[in-house]
């Protein structure tokens, strides 16, 4: 099972367990627009993405985020947790 959890701007979390890889438009979706990766933890499989023009139109701050990518991290954030590609 993969386990993603997206963490939103109002301190929001949902998890989300599926046994597929997501694709490119449930990414998109999550992060509510185009999808630009943040390394957080490659070396054990943990990987961020998020909006890429979140800076451009203004969403708000995700401190949960931030802290997590020790980077400022704007709107939506999909953390992919032990996650490995096939």
């Amino acid at each position: 099972m993969n386990q993603i959890i997206v963490l939103y701007p109002n301190g929001d979390v949902t998890p989300i367990t599926q046994k597929e890889i997501p694709t490119l438009k449930q990414v998109q979706d999550w992060v509510k627009g185009y999808v630009e990766p943040v390394s957080i933890d490659p070396n054990f499989g943990h990987e961020m993405y998020v909006n890429e023009e979140g800076l451009l139109e203004g969403l708000p701050e995700n401190r949960f985020a931030s802290l997590v990518a020790r980077q400022p991290i704007v709107g939506n954030a999909v953390v992919f947790v032990n996650f490995y590609w096939e």
